[in-house]
């Protein structure tokens, strides 16, 4: 019995240490759901001079997937003017979702990459408002590996984007730093 509550224990602990933690947040108000949101293509990471090329892609399209299952007006921007691979011009894409008749922006970038499963990912989000660009929303979540979650590349595109939609919405709360 004491080796079962002492494995129960264990388990509880270890798994708390593992997961999705929120690096910072400010002005917490949840999105209009009657809006418009674009999303631009979330920048690729880089380490060292080392572009991660499609990850911020992947994390763009997995995202804007989540918002929309939950109701939210969210579309993203894929076009030569708009790419993962550089840093976005915020006031081009200011210009283009004004002309799209688009109420939010929603930028971001790809924070921490995992390049083994031992890692851990970042995101980062950054929501403003058409045509002002002032930022009425911006977070950062990072989800860590541990031996109880392990995960690779794949994982962290689709588990991150979950918990960053679902932090952004206040559908869910996280850990903070």
């Amino acid at each position: 019995m004491k080796k079962l509550l002492f494995t129960l224990l264990f388990l509880g602990v270890a798994s708390g240490c593992a997961g999705i933690l929120v690096e910072h947040e400010t002005k917490r108000k949840p999105p209009d759901m009657s809006a418009t949101y674009l999303v631009f293509p979330f920048r690729d990471p880089f380490y060292k001079k080392i572009t991660f090329p499609s990850v911020g892609t992947r994390f763009t399209r997995s995202f804007v997937s989540h918002c929309s299952s939950y109701g939210l007006r969210i579309k993203s921007v894929f076009n030569e003017a708009f790419s993962a691979a550089e840093d976005l011009d915020v006031a081009s894409a200011l210009t283009y979702a004004q002309e799209a008749g688009a109420d939010y922006i929603v930028t971001g970038m790809v924070t921490r990459w995992a390049d083994s499963a031992r890692d851990s990912a970042g995101l980062e989000i950054f929501v403003r408002k058409v045509p002002t660009g002032d930022v009425v929303f911006t977070t950062e979540i990072v989800q860590r590996n541990t031996f109880l979650m392990p995960g690779g590349p794949d994982e962290f595109v689709s588990s991150l984007s979950r918990a960053l939609s679902r932090e952004w919405l206040g559908l869910e709360r996280y850990e903070r730093k």
